[in-house]
Order: C-alpha cells, then sequence, then structure tokens
C-alpha cells in the first residue's frame, strides 16, 4: 500500500503544480486584457477607426462638425452631434430642418463613375412634406434620394423623380446604401437599398459622363415641410466605373 500511497502523492504534487502555472498565465493574460484597453474608452464604439481602410469614413464620435467633411452648408435648419441616439457610441448627426431650408455635409472626390454611399439612418418620426436626404453631385447633375410624409422612399435625377418601392424605416437606426454608376457614354445605374430591401433601382439615367469629380451630399434638404433625421458612420467609395 505505501509504494500506492507515495505514486498518488506524487501524481498530485505534479497536477497541482501544473495547475498553479496555468492559472499564473490565465492571471497574466487576464490582467493585461483588463488594463491594456488602447485608446477605447467604456461606451465608445470607434466605428471609422476599427474597421478595414475607407476611403472616406465619418462616425461623428471624435472631431467637431463638419468633421471630416469638408463643407457645412445650413440654412433654415439646425446641425448638433447628439449623445442621445448613436448608431455607434457616443454621437450621431441629428438634423433639423424646417419648410425651404437645407442642412447638408458635402465631400469632393476624385473623378470615378462607381459611386457608393453607405450609412445608418434614424427616423425617430416622419416629417411635413418632402425631403432630399442624400445625393451625388457632378457639376450641374445630380442624382439622390429622399422622403415622402407617408414614408415612402424614391430617387431623384435634376428635376425628375424616380419611383421607388417601399418605406423608409421609422424608430429605429437602418442602413442604407446608395450606388450609383455613372459610365462614360452618358448612361447610367441607380440603386437604393434600406437593410436587404430595394427601394429605388433604374438603369435609365441620363448622365454627363464621369468627366466631374463627383460630390458626396449627406443631409436634408430641399424640405417642403419640417423633418428631423439623424446620422451615423457614414462612408464614401469612388472608383472607375466599368460598364
Amino acid at each position: 500500500m505505501e509504494p500506492q500511497r507515495r505514486l498518488i502523492l506524487i501524481k498530485w504534487a505534479w497536477l497541482g503544480w501544473a495547475c498553479f502555472a496555468l492559472v499564473l498565465g490565465s492571471c497574466g493574460e487576464n490582467s493585461e486584457s483588463q488594463t491594456d484597453t488602447g485608446t477605447v474608452a467604456p461606451g465608445v464604439d470607434p466605428f471609422c477607426d476599427t474597421r478595414p481602410k475607407l476611403e472616406f469614413c465619418e462616425d461623428f464620435d471624435t472631431t467637431d462638425l463638419p468633421g471630416a467633411f469638408e463643407e457645412q452648408s445650413l440654412d433654415l435648419s439646425t446641425m448638433t452631434l447628439d449623445s442621445n441616439q448613436a448608431s455607434s457610441l457616443p454621437r450621431s448627426l441629428l438634423i433639423n430642418v424646417e419648410p425651404s431650408g437645407h442642412g447638408v455635409l458635402k465631400q469632393t472626390f476624385e473623378p470615378g463613375g462607381k459611386l457608393r454611399l453607405f450609412g445608418m439612418l434614424f427616423v425617430s418620426e416622419l416629417g411635413e412634406g418632402d425631403v432630399e436626404i442624400a445625393s451625388f453631385a457632378l457639376g450641374d447633375y445630380k442624382v439622390g434620394f429622399g422622403v415622402s410624409e407617408d414614408g415612402s422612399v424614391w430617387g431623384y435625377e435634376g428635376d425628375t423623380r424616380l419611383v421607388g418601392t417601399g418605406t423608409i424605416p421609422v424608430g429605429r437606426w437602418a442602413s442604407f446604401r446608395w450606388d450609383v454608376n455613372i459610365y462614360d457614354d452618358g448612361t447610367g445605374t441607380a440603386n437604393l437599398r434600406f437593410g436587404n430591401d430595394v427601394m429605388v433601382d433604374t438603369d435609365q439615367l441620363a448622365t454627363p459622363g464621369a468627366t466631374d469629380a463627383p460630390v458626396a451630399v449627406v443631409g436634408l434638404s430641399n424640405a417642403t415641410g419640417a423633418w428631423s433625421m439623424q446620422f451615423d458612420n457614414l462612408t464614401v467609395a469612388i472608383e472607375e466605373a466599368v460598364q
């Protein structure tokens, strides 16, 4: 019995040292994970800094307006950074606009015909009349999308309304994607999605060709009534359009 008891004690001693070493290693890792938080503070989602490198990104969390955008334009409107509602904490862009007013941010890019705008949008309640939400402009040519007081979403090319399907999400953050292709031969396409829902889709654009530097315009404009919306995590990508 004595040799057997000695063998059991040896095994327990070895197991104890192994567990002790494992605990030390685990404690070291836990200590590092609790203290090595980098530059991210509690309650902050640094959207633009933690995603793959994007050509243009603004999450409204780190700088004052106009942020990454080069121009801010206001008339009969207010544009503020809001901490009460955000898709990625801590802040989002809140825009309130009165009839005939506008509140937009603009950014000019190098020439290209493949235009992509992504973002998050929060509409707490529908406004009055119509309002334009975002667009791409090339010189005098402008193609974008907007919403009416019944929630219906539509696109537009210049003064021409593009028929849409579906209604804008209300009371929750929703992702949107505005894809425009402007080809050198003067043709083009446009597609608007909210989440996985296609709301505008056309291949009948009459474009000026991809000769001018495109300008991304985000915000509320050409309002025929009072509206309020919030924006977050805006990204833009411009590439060469291949037909």
